[in-house]
């Protein structure tokens, strides 16, 4: 009994990792500084959904974003600030750890809107690193293996009716 809700576990929180950002066309990120602290703490990871930016998103909303575009380094932090000018709509965001605001970032910048965090997890995914999706598909196998055989043993072993005379 105990292996299955280890397994059930080591599932669940595959399923909240890869499963979920797949069904809502997100991604899921390791969360690697305390910029966001309390709310998301380093080790976390983050569920980002796609958003369009210029109407989705508001003061309040944590955001997922590239500080320089076209490089691939990510930051998540809050917006504190919406403004639309000549260009466009600029935000400026800041961890809620931080003193200080971020630069003004334009909304081709902004990646995805936050979804959901899943704690303690992204130490995981970053020790894992490449390999993430081939271990998550071996647990996924395994938990597959474990339910076929579970259900075999089970139609071994129960209880025949007797035929009637």
């Amino acid at each position: 009994m105990t292996s299955a809700v280890v397994l059930a576990s080591i599932g669940a929180v595959a399923v909240l990792v890869v499963g979920v950002p797949r069904m809502v066309g997100g991604g899921a990120l390791a969360v690697l500084s305390g910029s966001m602290e309390p709310s998301i703490n380093p080790g976390d990871v983050v569920v980002v959904v796609p958003t369009r930016p210029d109407r989705d998103v508001h003061v309040g909303d944590v955001v997922t974003f590239q500080p320089v575009s076209g490089d691939p380094t990510l930051v998540t932090h809050r917006v504190v600030a919406k403004s639309i000018t000549a260009n466009g709509v600029l935000f400026t965001t800041k961890g809620d750890a931080n003193r200080a605001d971020d630069q003004p970032i334009r909304s081709e910048q902004v990646v995805g809107k936050f979804f959901v965090r899943v704690p303690l997890v992204g130490y995981l995914t970053v020790w894992l690193g490449q390999y993430r999706t081939l271990v998550t598909s071996a647990i996924g196998l395994c938990l597959l293996g474990y339910a076929l055989a579970s259900v075999l043993v089970w139609i071994r072993t129960r209880p025949r009716r007797k035929a009637a005379a």
